[in-house]
This record gives structure tokens, sequence and C-alpha cells, in this order.
């Protein structure tokens, strides 16, 4: 957990201090312990980059600033704050959860490069610590730009290369809506501050005098000559806030099921819980769904309609509307349980780290008869990847997601012809996502012919795609932890020959084929003792392949 500590640094000329920007952050997280580390903090701290320090400030008080924040994160964790932004609205809960966080600085004008606007993490951070360590290492920091030494490109450059997977990438837009060589961001995401961007606009010497309601005045004006929609201005001293987005989004994809629809629509509207939002995305309907959801008239329903393109665009569509903290996941024939959002938002209360939450499932035939009911929450809370891989193990109906998550996943996968709810698991779990089971029944699933009748082969063949995809993404060693991996090829063959088994169930011949070549060109590497006791491995396997893999491989264990 990240602790609610917000950090703001300003070095340098005191008189350029922006203490009307800084004072944003302060107001909109009054119950956050704020530190302002100054000219006297940075003399007084015992840093461990005091050397590159006195080096930078001879050069760039700006750089002085990057170099704080790295050290300020690692010893004490919390948020460091860009001093010349103005915040908007309050951090959410959730963010801190994470074990970090930052956001891209421009997907358009500085695409992969992670900028240090607003970064987050947990005290003794991995990624924070290698970061000190190599500009510690460095003894020469003006032979480069300080981005490259110190700021953005070093961070990006380290995360890469030390392959940190747990720091969450937020949308550019979450801090630098404006960026000097991006067009203006007009969508309706989460906006939580607006980086003025002072050192490379000049706008240093006239940062103390910048009131946040002039800054507002400046972007409206800046949004009114490019047509986009201004961020909030307001003639009152206090910063005008955006609204808080709702804590869920139930999102309906549907394509001609004019008929079904009012009934899952009437069980979303029909939830205990207030904070949430429904968006309904139509796939190109032929039948009528679109006059209907015309003349809907909700205010907690808004509608999208896109060219028919199947459910995983669909879906996208939706996600992509939606600006709920969860998404809910809703098909229009199904009906959510009045309590669904309620049982999640307690659980998340308690738990605010959870990603995927998930509950029972009452099942219904095409009358809404109750046939049977399905128990998840008799599961581990957290269903291991390599369990997933085997076998998917959670529901699409009344899932829930963290909206940050299913975006930075890329969101359902296109290509695939259905399964699709299946390949975002398997997905989150390789990100290392938290999975949660509530107690209850969430919503209820109906079986009924047009879901039934010619999906079997659809769903075939979609999870022999996921399993090729995830084999091509996913190291071998984290799909078969059980697999004594000190013996490297002993357990690189037999993972080799429990995927090709796996490929030959869903009938995909040709990426059961290469699995085995993959490992007999493993043993073609090694000499002849790890060789036959590998192939002794594989004859005791249990796998249904095991004589075949045997079969392949034991001419080059007898060749070795």
């Amino acid at each position: 957990m990240i602790p609610k500590i917000l950090h703001l640094i300003w070095v340098g000329l005191e008189s350029r201090r922006p203490d009307a920007l800084i004072a944003t952050w302060v107001q909109q997280h009054p119950d956050w312990e704020v530190k302002l580390w100054d000219n006297q903090a940075l003399v007084e701290t015992d840093w461990r980059c005091r050397a590159q320090l006195i080096q930078l400030g001879e050069y760039d008080a700006a750089g002085v600033a990057d170099l704080m924040r790295w050290e300020i994160l690692l010893r004490e964790g919390g948020v460091v704050a860009a001093a010349d932004s103005v915040c908007l609205r309050p951090l959410d809960a959730s963010l801190l959860a994470h074990e970090a966080f930052a956001c891209w600085e421009s997907e358009l004008a500085a695409p992969g490069l992670i900028s240090t606007s607003c970064v987050g993490c947990a005290p003794g951070n991995r990624l924070m610590a290698e970061l000190v360590e190599r500009i510690g290492s460095l003894s020469d920091l003006t032979q480069q730009s300080l981005s490259e030494s110190v700021g953005a490109a070093q961070l990006t450059r380290c995360w890469r290369e030390l392959g940190y997977a747990n720091l969450s990438i937020l949308p550019s837009h979450s801090f630098i809506p404006r960026h000097p060589d991006a067009p203006p961001y007009t969508g309706g995401g989460t906006v939580y501050a607006c980086e003025l961007w002072a050192s490379r606009l000049g706008l240093l010497d006239a940062l103390a005098g910048i009131d946040p309601t002039m800054v507002a005045e400046q972007l409206a004006r800046a949004d009114a000559e490019s047509g986009a929609p201004s961020l909030p201005a307001s003639a009152d001293p206090a910063i005008e806030t955006a609204p808080r987005p709702p804590r869920f989004s139930i999102v309906i994809p549907t394509y001609n099921r004019r008929h079904d629809l009012p009934t899952a629509l009437s069980s979303a509207l029909e939830q205990s819980w207030a904070d949430y939002e429904i968006v309904v995305a139509d796939d190109g309907s032929t039948d009528g769904t679109d006059q209907f959801l015309a003349q809907f008239d909700h205010p907690r329903v808004r509608s999208v309609r896109i060219e028919h393109r199947g459910v995983s665009a669909c879906r996208n569509a939706a996600l992509a509307e939606a600006q709920g903290d969860y998404i809910v996941c809703l098909d229009s024939d199904d009906a959510l349980m009045p309590d669904c959002l309620a049982l999640y938002a307690a659980r998340l209360d308690a738990e605010p780290d959870i990603d995927v939450l998930y509950g029972n499932l009452i099942v219904a035939d095409a009358d809404w008869h109750e046939r049977t009911r399905w128990h998840y929450s008799r599961q581990p809370d957290q269903p291991s990847l390599s369990k997933l891989f085997q076998v998917n193990s959670l529901p699409n109906p009344g899932t829930a997601i963290r909206r940050e998550l299913a975006l930075r996943l890329g969101g359902y996968d296109e290509a695939l012809p259905s399964s699709v709810d299946y390949d975002l698991w398997i997905r989150a779990a390789a990100a290392d996502a938290r999975f949660a089971a509530v107690d209850d029944y969430v919503c209820i699933y109906r079986l009924h012919g047009d879901n039934l009748s010619g999906t079997a082969e659809r769903r075939r063949a979609s999870n022999a795609l996921i399993a090729w995809k995830t084999l091509q993404q996913v190291p071998l060693q984290r799909l078969y932890p059980q697999l004594d991996w000190q013996d490297r090829l002993r357990a690189e063959v037999e993972a080799c020959g429990r995927a090709a088994n796996l490929l030959t169930e869903r009938a995909h011949w040709l990426g059961a084929a290469e699995m085995l070549e993959r490992a007999r060109g493993q043993l073609q590497r090694q000499a002849a003792p790890p060789v036959a006791a590998a192939v002794e491995a594989i004859d005791a396997a249990p796998d249904r392949l095991a004589e075949q893999v045997a079969g392949l491989l034991r001419p080059v264990a007898l060749a070795a």
C-alpha cells in the first residue's frame, strides 16, 4: 500500500515558488500528510546521491528536484507531485492500492515515455532503489539531458531493463491533459491535475504570481481556439474541481437483443448501491435496439453505437466510454442481482487493492426458470495463473474489473471469436492482478439456444488461440511452477510436453508440434547425461503425449 503522504519539491529561488498551485494539492487532500521539500531540506537531509545533487545544483534546479524525488519515494513512499501543476481533484483511494504508479508523458508526442509529473509508491520500492543506485553511480550528469540522467528517460529505461512489472501506468491525461507537442485531451476520462511545463515554456519567473483560476482561464482560451472542451474555470478563488466519476460502470454490450435488453437494464437500475452509471454499447443491431436506446431516457444510462464488429469490439467501445473505477460486466440477456454492487463495495472498502471481483451465479433457462447454481466463491480468492491457463475458473457475468487495469491490458482481444473474458482474466493474472470473490449471488446467467448452439467449437478454437498466445507471452516457469525448475532442462522439456498436451486437447496441432520441437531443441543443446535424464522424466510424465514426446526425443539422446 502507498501511504497517504504528499510530497512537493521546490528548490532554487524561493521567490519563484508557486504557493497558490501547491495549495491546490493541499486543499484537495485534507486527510493526507503533506511535506514541502525546500532548500533547507536539501541541505539538511543525508542524501545517498549528495555528490550528484551538488553537481546538478550548479547546472539546473529542476534536475535537483527530479533526483530528490526518487530518494524521497525510496525512503518514505507516498506520492510526489509536480509543484508547477494544478490539482483538479483528489487522488482516488484505489491508486494507493498499487505497489507503484505513474503516467505516460504523451501517448502521441512521446510514446513509451513514463512521465515524472506524479509518481507514487510504497517505501523501499525496488524500482526506486534501482533508480537511485544507477544515478548514484554516474560521475558526470552534464553529458546528457536531465531527462536521460535523472528524469523521465532514466525512469523509463530503468523500468524496462529491470523488468519491473508492478508499475501501474495511467493514461497521460490523468496528470498531463495538455502537452506542448500534442493536441489537448478531449475525452471524458479522469483528470487529476494539469502540469504547466514551467521550465520548458519559460514560466518559472511567473509561477509565484500564477493563480489557479488564471490557469483555468488560460486553458479555457486555448480550448476555445482548438475546439476542445475546456477544463473548469471559476471566478471563485478556490479552484473548481471536476466531478468525481462513479465507483462502478455497469457495461452492457448488445447485438440484436431488443427484447432482452429492457430486463438487463432494469436489473442494473434496481441496484441497492447508488454510486454507479450504466453504459450500453450497441454492436450495430438491426432489430430496433438503436431506436429503443434513443428513447430510453434515464440520467444513469448512456449508450454508444458502433458498426457491427463483434463482441470484443463492442465491449471495448463500452470500456472506452465508461468512467467508473470498476467495470461490471453484464450481457444483455442476463440480469444483475439487486445487491451486486453493494456486495462489491463492501469488499472493496475493506480491501481496496482488489483488481478483479466476482461472485456466484444463478443459472436460468430462456424463460428465467432457475436450473442450477454455480458457486465460484468456493474457490481460492486468488486463482493462480497456472490454473487459469489450464481452465477458465472465473465467470464473466457480473464480474468487476478495475477500469485502469482493463485499459492497461489493452481491453478485449478483438481477434478472438469468443472466450474474450477468459483471455482477459489470464492477462490480468499474468500482470499479478489481485482476484477475490464474494460469497453471494451477483448475477442471473441465462442458458438458452442462442448462447448454446454453435458456440462450443468457437470456444474450443478461442481457447486454443488463448493458450498459444499465452505460451508466446508468459515464461513456462510461471505457467508450470509445480515443476522442479532447479533442474532447468528436465523442467523445460516436461513443461513443453504438458503444453503440447494442452494444445492437442484444444486441436491446436501446429502449436503442439512447435512445443515438441522446442523441447527437442533444448535437448540438442545439452550433453548426454542431462539428455538421458530428461527423457526419463518425460517417460514418467502422466501426460497423454508423453510417449510421443519421448519418441521424438529419444533419438536425440542416443545420438548424444
